[in-house]
């Protein structure tokens, strides 16, 4: 088996480390390939459906490197996410609010992948006691749309409230509203809202086409660091849902219906582990890729980022991965068998003995990584503190 920690013990760089990861996968799947003729009816667990997963792997890993040695785009790109800063600021100069944008880490985005084979393969299995077709796992591995991904956090300062209003009331209704805003705003520079993936894989569907590629542009004139770190387990959200249940949420949504499909409402309904944010993908037809805007408020990204949504979510994944291996014999599908290692693999890491251009760690959790190896790189640090410090806002 090929799995990325084969490549972190010979001080390459990052991106000759995805090149040479990304070419081994092809050729092995090339070699699995021969003498497979595919009749339609393909299931993962064939040598077939094992090939085609891994050429799609290699596929993955290209783009990847692609984004990162061609990374131009990125001022281009950030520069026209900014205008929606310069707009926030303009509309809502009584809030604080910060702007952060960042590529995932390397190692993140391949568990990722991998977690994405087990999770559909696992949840197919359970529901129907047979492998999926090669068709519906291809399809849900496309959905991968955060490696870009920008979050807007902000916050109402309390000197702004009136007598009776409860601050984070005023500051989700504010969030809603700018959320309202985003999808026709980001429409006329180039990006185009995607419907949002529900459970299961599936695109929602209430007046869009969402049958296989884009969707039109969402209509809402009217109106980052989601990272999982191995050693602590900071999880951001799957873009094709993850294995934690969403709950009933005590609010109403505030999503206007024209910009709802496009819209994860995890605030009106949150996570089993009461974390809450507004989750939205666009494809950048100026970049060519993919991008995922995250909207939340202060309170929000303090309980994703230092509350206990960090380690109690990642305490129920590992719960949730060691119950998916004891659901899929073993031997039974070497695709999940495979997914599934490199998975554990990267998790069991020590950073400290692995050797890798421009990434030094003393342990798990003291590492200086200038390559985005583990932490991912930021791109977007934008700041407005609020411009009224005494004043009541009407």
């Amino acid at each position: 088996m090929i799995s990325l920690n084969d490549y972190l013990y010979t001080g390459d760089t990052v991106l000759k480390i995805l090149r040479r990861y990304s070419t081994d996968l092809g050729a092995d799947a090339e070699m699995r390939m021969q003498g497979c003729v595919p009749d339609g009816s393909q299931t993962v667990d064939t040598a077939f459906g094992r090939a085609a997963i891994d050429f799609q792997h290699s596929r993955f890993l290209e783009g990847i490197l692609y984004q990162l040695e061609h990374n131009d785009f990125l001022t281009f790109q950030s520069n026209r996410i900014r205008e929606f800063y310069k707009y926030m600021a303009s509309e809502y100069p009584f809030l604080a609010f910060t702007f952060r944008g960042r590529i995932k880490s390397v190692i993140r985005s391949e568990e990722k992948f991998n977690g994405y084979i087990t999770e559909y393969i696992y949840d197919y299995y359970v529901k129907h006691h047979s492998f999926p077709p090669v068709e519906g796992l291809q399809k849900q591995l496309n959905h991968f749309r955060d490696f870009i991904a920008y979050r807007i956090v902000l916050s109402m300062p309390a000197c702004h409230l009136r007598p009776g209003q409860d601050k984070e009331q005023e500051e989700i209704r504010y969030l809603y509203e700018i959320a309202n805003a985003l999808p026709a705003f980001l429409e006329k520079r180039s990006f185009t809202a995607e419907p949002a993936i529900r459970q299961g894989g599936e695109a929602a569907e209430a007046g869009i086409e969402a049958a296989g590629g884009r969707a039109g542009a969402a209509d809402g004139s009217d109106g980052m660091n989601g990272e999982k770190n191995n050693s602590t387990g900071a999880t951001g959200m799957l873009s094709c849902g993850t294995p934690e249940e969403t709950v009933s949420g005590s609010i109403p949504s505030g999503l206007k219906p024209q910009v709802r499909p496009y819209y994860r409402d995890y605030v009106a309904h949150p996570k089993e582990s009461g974390y809450r944010s507004l989750h939205i993908a666009f494809f950048d037809e100026a970049a060519s890729s993919y991008i995922e805007v995250q909207l939340r408020t202060h309170e929000m990204d303090n309980f994703a980022e230092i509350g206990t949504a960090n380690h109690s979510q990642y305490e129920k994944e590992q719960n949730i991965i060691r119950r998916r291996r004891g659901a899929v014999p073993e031997g039974a599908c070497p695709l999940f068998d495979e997914a599934y290692e490199r998975g554990m693999a990267l998790q069991c890491l020590d950073l400290s003995k692995i050797d890798v251009n421009m990434f030094t760690a003393y342990n798990n959790e003291l590492m200086n990584d200038g390559c985005g190896l583990y932490h991912g790189r930021l791109i977007l640090p934008f700041e407005h503190l609020s411009r009224f410090q005494n004043d009541l806002v009407g």
